[in-house]
């Protein structure tokens, strides 16, 4: 029933229902939280942005963890690369951390070379350039000068 209302709320479109479906991001079952997450993300508001850190945050599973982590940098928050960074650096299955890269690279400036670097380098860089990263619309992140 919980995806019967997630699909309902997606097609429509109402961003006034969010409250109903951001709770659902921390369900028990992976079926309704994937559905949450697609409904989230089809609705693209950045109201979703604090229950998307919270199920991130939370989430145990690699591979979640990863999308719930590019759903925030889509929305242009920066709290997606930590999650996604956790992946990378301390996963233990090798396509989350495969998939992990590619999200990291499609919305941030990760330098050339810096995927074949160690997991300490690539959280300098992060440590090094957070703070520097503006947003595009789209949830790209450029360095600023």
């Amino acid at each position: 029933m919980r995806a019967d209302v997630l699909a309902l709320i997606d097609t429509h479109k109402d961003t006034g229902l969010l409250a109903a479906v951001h709770p659902l991001l921390l369900d028990s079952n992976d079926d309704v939280r994937e559905k949450a997450l697609r409904c989230v993300r089809d609705l693209a508001s950045k109201d979703s942005a604090p229950a998307l850190f919270e199920a991130a945050q939370k989430e145990e599973d690699e591979y979640p963890k990863v999308e719930f982590g590019e759903a925030l940098l889509e929305l242009g928050d920066l709290r997606g690369v930590p999650p996604i960074l956790a992946v990378i650096t301390d996963g233990e299955a090798e396509q989350a951390r495969k998939d992990a890269w590619e999200h990291l690279r499609a919305h941030l400036p990760i330098p050339a070379g810096l995927e074949k670097g160690s997991a300490g380098e690539l959280r300098k860089w992060w440590t090094d350039n957070q703070g520097k990263l503006t947003s595009d619309h789209a949830g790209v992140f450029k360095l600023a000068p």
